[in-house]
């Protein structure tokens, strides 16, 4: 949803195509924090199956943008709105 977009002054989403280099950057330090914190939770048979799940997930999305993000994000933020959900979208 946010791909192309970017948080006007009446905080809503207005657009600005092709510019999604920190949207990649954040969506980065999301995944790393969340396979962080998810490293953490190993506490009870039931929830280790989900954890692991969503750990491998992550890991997978982290790893993703970590070694194709020459190709998905081009310099200076003008990452296109194709290449962007290229790298969000259902890892």
């Amino acid at each position: 949803k946010a791909i192309g977009k970017v948080i006007d002054n009446n905080n809503g989403l207005a657009a600005l195509n092709n510019q999604n280099g920190s949207l990649l950057a954040g969506a980065y330090a999301i995944s790393t924090l969340i396979t962080e914190k998810l490293s953490k939770l190993k506490n009870s048979e039931e929830l280790n199956k989900k954890i692991k799940e969503a750990k491998n997930c992550s890991e997978a999305f982290t790893k993703k943008l970590k070694e194709k993000h020459a190709e998905l994000g081009a310099a200076n933020g003008a990452t296109t709105d194709e290449n962007a959900k290229k790298a969000i979208l259902k890892t």
